[in-house]
């Protein structure tokens, strides 16, 4: 959370281990009294996040927890605001390995390798993609890398979201809060190809953006005419950042696909085999003459120069 101009962590175990008498730990036996206290723990954790979130900051609520659960204990006490939930899920193999080099408890941590069998078993069975869940696989991440993961899975909603390569994502109007989103995650350039539409654009996004320490190129197309001259200017800014993690958009993913398409062909050297599925897996530019006309140009000139 430190990525974030504001940012708290929430351990929901931290809050259970306030409890100075009468404890009850989940192990070797979940008890009733050892639900009661899960409860309360959660309970206070939401408070505690909504009281933060509305004051700004972006917080973490770090717990095992199944579902129905989260959606009982965070997600519907939080509503209406954004709740974005997120599984940890590598081997367990790996899991069990990493119980074992903690070095955050004051026991011997293998007394939960038999919990932690069955929550592995269990969280991968409820927390489920069709339930709004992020599964990510982290065995092979470490913990910044793991972070990027998480941060860039909350900008899944971005319209027709793509993440091509760990330096290059791409998407349609992004909101304020998926800027800053991007900016935690790490991206350090956005390129916007829209024309600012007010029915869609932020109010101010190249202020948004540069506040939060990005670099912002803006190159409108119109969408009815794109024209050489506008792929020059963005093969050119492609060129200048090349080295930076750079995220395209513009309304939809549609000047932002095709544009990336052309710069993998012209200018990285891709096969047209290889670069078409990511545009054709957003729109068909056959059913927008224009847009037809023009990557066939543009890839007809790429081709005899």
């Amino acid at each position: 959370m430190r990525r974030f101009p504001f940012g708290l962590h929430v351990p929901v175990d931290d809050l259970r281990e306030w409890v100075v008498s009468g404890i009850a730990q989940p192990v070797p036996e979940f008890t009733a009294e050892t639900g009661r206290q899960f409860r309360l723990a959660r309970g206070a954790a939401a408070q505690v996040a909504a009281r933060y979130a509305d004051a700004g900051f972006a917080v973490a609520l770090d717990d095992v927890i199944h579902e129905p659960d989260a959606e009982a204990c965070f997600v519907a006490p939080l509503a209406p605001r954004t709740v974005y939930k997120v599984l940890l899920q590598p081997s367990l193999d790996v899991t069990l390995a990493r119980n074992i080099g903690r070095t955050n408890k004051d026991f011997d941590t293998t007394v939960l390798a038999d919990a932690i069998r069955g929550n592995h078993r269990s969280l991968g069975e409820k927390n489920t993609f069709d339930r709004g869940w992020t599964i990510i696989d982290n065995a092979e991440l470490n913990v910044e890398q793991t972070v990027d993961a998480i941060l860039e899975s909350m900008l899944q909603d971005v319209i027709n979201f793509r993440r091509l390569s760990g330096s290059l994502i791409t998407g349609g109007q992004p909101t304020e809060d998926e800027l800053v989103s991007a900016a935690a995650a790490g991206f350090e350039v956005v390129i916007n190809l829209d024309r600012l539409a007010p029915a869609y654009a932020l109010p101010d996004e190249r202020g948004t953006v540069e506040a939060l320490g990005m670099i912002y190129e803006h190159i409108p197309v119109i969408w009815a005419e794109p024209a050489p001259a506008d792929l020059a200017a963005f093969f050119v800014a492609m060129d200048r950042h090349g080295a930076r993690r750079v995220f395209v958009h513009c309304a939809a993913n549609y000047r932002a696909s095709a544009f990336i398409l052309l710069y993998r062909v012209l200018r990285l050297g891709w096969r047209i085999e290889a670069a078409l599925p990511d545009l054709r897996a957003i729109w068909d530019p056959a059913e927008y003459p224009a847009w037809q006309a023009f990557l066939e140009n543009a890839l007809a000139e790429g081709a005899a120069s």
